[in-house]
């Protein structure tokens, strides 16, 4: 899951589609879904909230509604009401997946949201590093931006020296970067790593 919100794309939207969609129950809330969907799309934050809202009123426990507000203070670039409001979900799942596409939004932009935001990205993502490489990508992406440069490079070492089911040499690759003080970006790092997959069937 955390792969596939890390592409970006497409294919990132239809990982979260088919999460949330597991998660609602029925058609009214998979309409009132949409809704938000469309508005986030769009960037307009009103009808966000005003959908975040409907969405409360008809299933009060549903898990994902801190990481709608979360998305909301991003739209708004209120960075240190949405780093509170990350900080604070209690869910691990949600808060890596919320902190993840955070990580994803800016990694290839010049633009950084503030710092009280990338730390608490920060902060969720070394949390559960050790449960995904991919996890771990995106923190040594978000150190970097912070400014903590041998902590990036450290953290990009780990990806390398953990590779899992994942092919070894773009990770190395993608730690050497960091070395040279030129990262590669998520969406290179992606690429690498597609390229050097055997073809489903393949040898």
């Amino acid at each position: 899951l955390i792969e596939a919100l890390l592409s970006g794309g497409q294919t990132q939207r239809d990982a979260i589609d088919k999460h949330e969609r597991d998660v609602l129950t029925n058609d009214i809330l998979q309409d009132l879904f949409r809704d938000y969907t469309a508005a986030e799309k769009k960037g307009d934050v009103p009808a966000m909230e005003a959908a975040i809202r409907s969405i409360a009123t008809a299933k009060p426990d549903f898990p994902h509604l801190p990481r709608l507000w979360v998305d909301r203070e991003v739209a708004r670039e209120d960075w240190p009401t949405a780093a509170a409001r990350l900080l604070a979900i209690e869910n691990e799942q949600v808060a890596v997946m919320s902190a993840a596409l955070i990580s994803r939004r800016f990694d290839d932009k010049n633009g950084l949201p503030g710092e009280k935001l990338l730390g608490a990205v920060a902060t969720i993502l070394a949390k559960h590093e050790t449960k995904d490489s991919s996890v771990r990508a995106s923190l040594a992406r978000i150190q970097w931006k912070q400014g903590r440069k041998s902590e990036a490079t450290a953290t990009a070492h780990r990806v390398a020296d953990d590779p899992g089911i994942l092919p070894p040499a773009p990770l190395k690759e993608f730690a050497a970067s960091f070395e040279k003080g030129r990262p590669q970006t998520l969406e290179e790092l992606i690429e690498a790593v597609s390229a050097a997959s055997p073809t489903p069937g393949g040898q």
